[in-house]
């Protein structure tokens, strides 16, 4: 099984893809993980917030999609628009080179599918 499956499981079993999604709620959700991670002091508390942040993610990227090959998709999508940035890391994150066209798209073209 993979982590897709599983949150996407997860989720179902306990009835939460039933509304779909709830903006304010998921939003609510990953900022408690976010500041869970700017408390962090071990390397254990970090990787439990990642962790965190990604479980709440895809769970709801599940409620919006209802469909876990959907999840999937969008996550590749933006993998590969991602991997059309460049190179650069001065100042810390990857920027975007001129022209770049991002995933949005494509995006949309799974979300309607």
């Amino acid at each position: 099984m993979n982590v897709i499956q599983e949150v996407y499981d997860w989720n179902n079993d306990r009835s939460l893809l039933d509304n779909g999604i709830d903006v304010s709620l998921e939003y609510s959700m990953i900022k408690e993980e976010l500041l869970e991670l700017l408390a962090a002091e071990t390397r254990v508390d970090v990787a439990d917030a990642l962790a965190d942040i990604i479980f709440v993610a895809l769970g709801s990227l599940s409620k919006l999609t209802q469909d876990e090959q959907k999840v999937h998709d969008i996550l590749m999508v933006v993998c590969a628009a991602n991997n059309l940035k460049g190179k650069d890391t001065t100042n810390g994150k990857i920027t975007k080179p001129e022209g770049f066209s991002g995933p949005e798209g494509m995006i949309e073209g799974i979300l309607n599918g």
